[in-house]
């Protein structure tokens, strides 16, 4: 029997999320083709029996839809497919006297394989811009009278649909916005977008092409989802191609792309002082060194994949990336052309600006996620918690670190486990000018210290950091796949401690014993001029999960921080402080903070427990659970 995984759970012809209830059929192949299963019809279960055509004959196939079990590990590869959208493609298509074979599909769905793991949330807005962009085209309008049933009802909505193509194209995106996911959707991606693309694979086969470029350099290009991607590159002009390069000494190459293909190519040579600005991407790559004269280029059937492609890139989200010193990173080659194994590291840059609130942490697993600065927009801060929670296994635990007006990022260490392994669970270490200190991690029990390792990133003499550099988060990211980095500005003046100080909890353990799922905060009661509150309300019990203190000129944060969640005034601090500790789930947590005014103070019979305004406040939690402390004095 057969065993195969599904590459993506979706449609490759309409670009459709499959749904229960959905028929499919796939093809499948290793580096050739070798066949497709019978029509199956989707549901709940993970793994699919069908059988397998071939020209030989008829073979039992099991098509896994979930992660590749170990049967299918070293089997072959499945594309699914809607049984409608392949029979409206042949159908339109016979029309055009062409023939969309299964060897059409195979490749079509390659060419559409991401270079690399996305999130689940980039994946459905890729999804839904082939369904906006397709229904502006209109391509799908002159199909409707030759596909569609000639019935009285069908017609009114054929004549509804052309109706809506004579709009503004401004307002025919906006109506797309509203109506998606569309019922339409599959007919109008597949009649629209997926009939350009199949009819220009049908020209443009995938091919190998050495360019020189020491002679102009041509570039033909195709539209998916509304992105401009280059197809392939000539030496000479044709119909439709543009001119990137006229030629000579290439000093400098910059490259943009994204997980489907090159979206944009610029060279420079020697001394150019003229630089355009590359299409927006994804990611960028900067290439400066050993660059030869002939690339040889591979170009599947649809996109250019990538330009000089090696096993040892870097790409950034910013097309100007800084130039990283060796002391100053962790987990990266040693230079950007060592040889290492695995796909690119990909690294976001945050730069550390004058107007730097915060930092924002996920934690998880013992060890540093992602980071991300703040101020920065609302959707940007709404993205980066979305691309976390849909590339991390698990609940993540987040941290928010306050920088105050004038506090600058002074050191940065990785905390890691001292061994050889591949398994080190770094921790990001921060240290502030005015000498705070956050582990963006777990809490040590101190009988444990002696088995961790600290490394300073950047020299004891350099100044304030500018920038920090971490690894983009992907789905079934290995944990030796972790790479973090810092730019600094110059400075000739040692200060602050060689390495961190630990957090020591001492006799302020809770009952329940932390271990490396637990994270620890502590912060002072006195002289507090305002207290702002953090509340989950997505969950159903609606947590409290973290408070933040306010001191003149400075902040604490006590908890988990999320700045996607409802987040209070800033109160004006009285006499005490009341909460109500709960369980839900078997775990602890705090149902409610106040500090109200003394003549308001809430019913002490009711569960609160009163804190006084003096002292220290301990906050321990982790992912699901709090639990407040108060140090005996």
């Amino acid at each position: 029997m057969a065993h195969v995984r599904a590459s993506q759970f979706l449609c490759v012809l309409c670009r459709r999320r499959l749904e229960v209830g959905d028929h499919v059929a796939s093809v499948i192949g290793r580096e050739s083709y070798e066949g497709y299963t019978s029509v199956l019809q989707i549901s709940a279960c993970r793994r699919y029996e069908t059988r397998s055509h071939r020209c030989e004959g008829t073979f039992h196939t099991t098509v896994c839809r979930q992660k590749p079990c170990i049967l299918c590990q070293q089997g072959s590869t499945a594309f699914l497919f809607h049984r409608d959208c392949h029979s409206l493609l042949q159908m339109v298509s016979h029309q055009n006297g062409l023939r969309i074979t299964l060897n059409d599909v195979w490749a079509f769905a390659s060419a559409f394989q991401p270079s690399f793991n996305v999130p689940e949330v980039r994946s459905r807005r890729r999804e839904w811009a082939s369904f906006k962009w397709s229904f502006a085209d209109g391509g799908w309008i002159l199909a409707l009278d030759e596909v569609i049933p000639g019935t009285p009802k069908v017609q009114d909505e054929a004549a509804f649909l052309k109706g809506i193509s004579r709009l503004p194209k401004e307002l025919i995106f906006y109506i797309a916005e509203l109506s998606w996911p569309c019922t339409y959707q599959s007919f109008i991606v597949v009649m629209s977008e997926t009939r350009h693309l199949m009819e220009y694979m049908k020209t443009a086969r995938p091919s190998h092409i050495t360019v020189s470029l020491q002679h102009s350099v041509y570039a033909l290009r195709i539209t998916h989802a509304g992105i401009s991607y280059i197809s392939r590159l000539q030496t000479t002009p044709s119909s439709g191609s543009e001119v990137i390069w006229k030629g000579g000494r290439v000093h400098r190459v910059e490259v943009a792309l994204d997980e489907i293909g090159v979206i944009d190519l610029m060279f420079l040579g020697e001394g150019s002082s003229i630089k355009r600005r590359l299409r927006p991407a994804s990611w960028y790559k900067v290439l400066e060194e050993r660059l030869p004269t002939e690339v040889t280029l591979q170009s599947n059937a649809l996109f250019l994949r990538d330009f000089l492609t090696k096993d040892d890139d870097i790409l950034w989200d910013t097309p100007n990336p800084p130039v990283l010193n060796l002391q100053s990173r962790y987990g990266l080659p040693p230079s950007p052309m060592s040889r290492f194994e695995g796909k690119p590291f990909r690294l976001r840059y945050l730069a550390l600006s004058e107007d730097l609130n915060g930092l924002a942490v996920s934690c998880g697993r013992g060890r540093t996620i992602g980071l991300q600065t703040h101020p920065s927009g609302p959707k940007q801060t709404k993205e980066f918690y979305e691309r976390i929670e849909a590339a991390y296994v698990g609940c993540p635990v987040w941290i928010y670190f306050p920088v105050s007006p004038g506090e600058k990022i002074w050191r940065v260490w990785i905390r890691e486990i001292d061994n050889e392994l591949n398994i080190r669970d770094p921790v990001v270490v921060l240290q502030t000018t005015l000498n705070r200190v956050c582990f963006c991690g777990p809490y040590i029990n101190p009988a444990s210290h002696r088995e961790y390792r600290f490394q300073l990133l950047g020299d004891e003499l350099d100044g304030a950091v500018t920038a920090i550099c971490c690894s983009e988060v992907c789905t079934g990211v290995l944990e030796s796949s972790f790479a973090f980095a810092v730019t600094s500005q110059p400075g000739n003046t040692s200060i602050g401690p060689a390495i961190p100080r630990w957090s020591v909890a001492g006799s302020d353990i809770p009952k329940v014993c932390p271990n490396r799922d637990w994270y620890y905060s502590k912060a002072s009661l006195e002289n507090v001029i305002g207290i702002q509150f953090c509340v989950d309300q997505q969950q159903r019990h609606q947590p409290y999960i973290g408070m933040m203190i306010y001191y003149k000129g400075s902040r604490e944060v006590l908890g988990q921080w999320r700045l996607d969640r409802a987040i209070s005034t800033v109160f004006e601090p009285h006499t005490y402080i009341y909460y109500r500790a709960s369980i839900h789930e078997l775990a602890p947590y705090i149902e409610e903070i106040s500090c109200p005014k003394d003549t308001d103070t809430p019913n002490h019979k009711g569960g609160y427990e009163r804190v006084a305004m003096s002292g220290q406040l301990i906050w321990w939690f982790r992912s699901g659970a709090s639990q407040i402390i108060v140090p005996s004095k």
